[in-house]
């Protein structure tokens, strides 16, 4: 495993370092494992759950033209809260690594770092909003009972998008 920050210290520049050192050929690959992993399971869709590509839709697009988006928008709140009580656990398993990075940090430091992220992913996502505007759809977590979300986000059953409708002004 390498020994990096975790991508919660500067998720965009996490996001430009790996960027930089992607080539063609690492392209074709994931496109290749994707399309692999979509024929083996015989699925239409191939979902990919990861908000760390908040910071490389550009590339995504590049490589997947005919990507479509979920955003899947929750509480900020409740993220940064829920992320920084996981990541406070991690900390207290290895305060070594975090040290090294100076990101051992108590629960309500981390709170306010996860808010942050939060509120940059945000304002990425918008950021591409007029151009994306046909290709991403909204659900709010706090909305979905929990049995739907767990089927609309199974990668083996894709939501069912044309019943989504597309996201819109900040509503």
């Amino acid at each position: 495993t390498l020994d990096v920050p975790p991508t919660w210290a500067d998720a965009r520049a996490f996001a430009r370092a790996s960027l930089q050192t992607r080539t063609p050929a690492d392209d074709a690959r994931l496109r290749a494992v994707f399309g692999a992993y979509q024929r083996l399971t015989r699925g239409e869709y191939m979902v990919n759950k990861s908000v760390l590509i908040t910071f490389m839709l550009d590339h995504v697009l590049k490589i997947f033209a005919d990507a479509r988006f979920i955003h899947l928008l929750r509480d900020g709140r409740s993220v940064a809260l829920s992320f920084a009580e996981k990541e406070a656990k991690k900390i207290a398993r290895n305060p070594a690594k975090y040290q090294r990075y100076g990101l051992a940090l108590p629960q309500d430091e981390l709170v306010l770092r996860f808010a942050e992220n939060w509120r940059d992913q945000m304002a990425e996502i918008d950021r591409h909003r007029d151009r994306m505007r046909e290709l991403r759809h909204r659900l709010r977590h706090e909305t979905l009972p929990p049995h739907r979300l767990h089927r609309d986000l199974d990668p083996e059953r894709p939501p069912d998008l044309p019943r989504v409708r597309p996201r819109g002004d900040h509503d």
